[in-house]
């Protein structure tokens, strides 16, 4: 069976299951050839194409989207790449991790404005989204609120 005729196939079902409860009596009308007869079958068969185009279109988007997320979420060598300029970043080395920004290539740690010689760095990865606001009360060991 070819794409195209199992197309088809679903199209000739989801029309049957759908157009037939509002018209009583409606069917597909189909010549010789496979094509359909009535302009309203071919225009609703142009139609059908034209969506699935659309949802495959939208998958790929959204499949491409979800490994951008992911890649941003992986640890970036420094001798693959270096983060855009005074944005705020994760660090790393072999001991330890923070947040700095690189300028005019050196790093600063955020909270303190003190350089952290470049050598020293090996990593770096974007700073995660802001957590989303609860509305949630949660609970502390006491049985009190936080």
């Amino acid at each position: 069976m070819t794409e195209h005729t199992r197309e088809r196939e679903e199209f000739e079902a989801w029309t049957k299951e759908h157009c037939s409860r509002h018209d009583l009596g409606y069917s597909l009308q189909k010549l010789a050839n496979g094509e359909y007869m009535g302009v309203g079958d071919d225009c609703r068969w142009k139609q059908w194409q034209h969506q699935q185009q659309r949802i495959a279109a939208l998958e790929a988007e959204l499949k491409a989207s979800q490994q951008r997320e992911a890649e941003l979420r992986e640890w970036i060598p420094v001798s693959v790449s270096m983060p855009p300029q005074q944005q705020s970043v994760l660090i790393a080395n072999s001991n330890n991790v923070g947040h700095a920004r690189l300028v005019n290539g050196r790093w600063f740690v955020v909270a303190s404005n003190d350089p952290v010689p470049i050598e020293q760095v090996t990593h770096w990865m974007p700073l995660p989204s802001p957590p989303r606001s609860y509305s949630r009360q949660i609970p502390t060991r006491a049985g009190g609120l936080i």
